[in-house]
């Protein structure tokens, strides 16, 4: 008898480990290559799993749910404490709206395709998968914008909408799971729908309060990451005990640990607390080692579910399909997010390249499919595990366009400059008169390139410095200069307005007199500068 139990304690402690080193080397390679690590966890899940046969299906569909939960957790929290409370302002309102438009773009693409070709036109199945193919995946998304270099504010933005979005997926499955299969805690459907989201925020508020004053007390003791660990664990499953959304309240919880001051500063006068709450770094790497290794253990379990049975082209090709009309529902989602909120054009390409699936759709793919609504397994994992490949190499071409081609981070990808504009005759006689024209005054310029990389109105090879005389004008001697050959400072007195069409002051009445002598300049100024 003692075998089997040292056989299976052998195979439990060599994946184990296996997974420790293989998450180890895939964070290396794709830090090197740049891209995502999850191609390569769930390539090695599908070499262990249906090619070589080393994994038990049904012990891994036992487990799966609770790591991808589990993971997704720590991901959020780890995504809460990066944002700062200074950047919130409108961002709960744009998250929002981004987070709304993209799930429901992508729904109702899903669905169609769904309920004619996965599912035997079965509409609640249909529902199902359409409800978890429909967000992006927070731990795939939220790790690569980290690691990018993006504003602030895009960076913030992509981790509550991402979060969001997780959560209006799982209230999507859930909802559409108890019209499958009724629960029998008497509330109506309605009720079971609107309450996750307040229960959510209200759990994680109340638990953030709470773990800060846990936190003053005791974050010297050794063990404390851990323990915050376990209290993260038990809000989250208290929360959905209750019926609420549990990780919302993980991100929320995060949120308020990392402005731990502010909080504490907004709720002194109530609660008079003293002290203070820092956060170590041991604190913050730990969760994120933690995160990483769950995440890495979920797709290795995501790769050896895969089944390359009959009918696998045929599921490909669906699975294409899905992931190429998801992409043009991120775009479409994106465009009109832009359009309502007036924001810079410079967030077109990373918000429409973080697009990608991943752990949180799998566990929502595998929910039903444990839950035995789902008769063939095949039907809904593998067109997913192809979404969640061709999502994250898009991803991946995205990113790494963005960090290559600098022209992006200023605009649109390929956008012209603009036209030529023409000028005034007040704004040739003014350009005239400072010294930088190349004609008279009623002279053949016309117009100038309004360009970005140069300040000047005529950036050209025959412009003159600013200050210079002009041809013909009688020089007068300057004035000696001070402090080793440098230019005397300008005298005190408030700016000329500034020129509304060539973006520098338009020059003064002192400046236009020729009698006044021009600045000394000590050296030429060099082309670019």
């Amino acid at each position: 008898m003692a075998g089997p139990v040292l056989a299976s304690t052998s195979y439990i402690l060599a994946v184990a480990g296996g997974t420790l080193l293989v998450a180890f080397g895939a964070d290396v390679v794709a830090r090197r290559l740049g891209f995502p690590d999850i191609l390569l966890l769930l390539g090695v899940g599908v070499l262990v799993g249906p090619i070589l046969h080393l994994a038990a299906v049904s012990t891994l569909l036992t487990v799966a749910p609770y790591l991808g939960m589990a993971a997704l957790a720590l991901i959020l929290f780890d995504a809460g404490m990066d944002l700062r409370h200074y950047e919130l302002g409108q961002l709960p309102s744009k998250a929002a709206l981004l987070a709304v438009l993209a799930v429901a773009l992508s729904f109702l693409v899903t669905f169609p395709v769904a309920y004619y070709y996965l599912t035997g036109r079965s509409g609640i199945l249909a529902l199902l998968f359409a409800g978890a193919l429909s967000c992006t995946s927070s731990a795939v998304v939220v790790p690569v914008a980290s690691r990018m270099s993006l504003p602030s504010d895009v960076r913030s933005l992509v981790h509550v909408s991402s979060a969001l979005e997780d959560v209006s997926a799982v209230i999507l499955v859930t909802t559409f799971m108890l019209v499958a299969q009724p629960s029998s805690s008497g509330l109506p459907l309605v009720a079971l729908v609107v309450l996750p989201l307040p229960i959510g925020v209200a759990g994680g508020v109340l638990g953030g309060i709470l773990w800060l004053e846990v936190t003053r007390r005791w974050q010297a003791r050794p063990y404390f990451s851990m323990a915050t660990v376990g209290f993260l664990f038990g809000l989250v499953g208290i929360v959905q005990a209750l019926g609420g959304a549990g990780i919302l309240s993980a991100l929320i919880l995060g949120v308020i640990m990392g402005n731990a001051e502010p909080v504490r500063a907004f709720l002194r006068p109530y609660l008079r607390w003293e002290g203070e709450v820092v956060l170590t770094p041991q604190f913050r790497q730990f969760h994120s080692e933690l995160a990483y290794v769950l995440r890495a253990f979920f797709m290795l379990v995501l790769g050896m579910l895969m089944v390359f049975g009959s009918g696998y082209e045929s599921l490909l090709l669906v699975g294409a399909l899905i992931a190429a009309l998801l992409l043009v529902a991120r775009a479409s989602s994106v465009e009109a997010f832009l359009r309502l909120t007036h924001s810079p054009r410079e967030g077109n390409l990373p918000l429409v390249s973080l697009s990608a699936r991943g752990l949180t759709n799998s566990v929502l793919v595998i929910l039903p499919v444990t839950a035995g609504l789902i008769p063939s397994m095949q039907a809904f994992l593998d067109p997913t595990l192809i979404v969640v490949v061709i999502s994250v190499a898009f991803t991946s071409g995205g990113v790494l366009l963005y960090e290559r081609v600098p022209s992006i981070h200023s605009g649109r990808f390929g956008e012209r400059p603009p036209p030529l504009s023409p000028l005034s005759p007040e704004e040739r006689a003014a350009l005239y008169q400072a010294g930088r024209g190349t004609g008279t005054p009623s002279g053949p310029i016309d117009s100038v390139p309004a360009s970005p990389a140069s300040s000047s109105p005529l950036a050209s090879s025959t412009a003159e410095p600013a200050g210079k005389p002009l041809a013909g004008t009688p020089e007068e001697p300057p004035t000696e200069p001070t402090g080793g050959g440098e230019a005397p400072p300008l005298p005190p007195g408030p700016r000329p307005p500034a020129s509304p069409r060539s973006g520098r002051h338009a020059p003064s009445s002192e400046e236009t007199d020729p009698r006044s002598p021009p600045p000394p300049l000590p050296q030429r100024p060099t082309r670019g500068r």
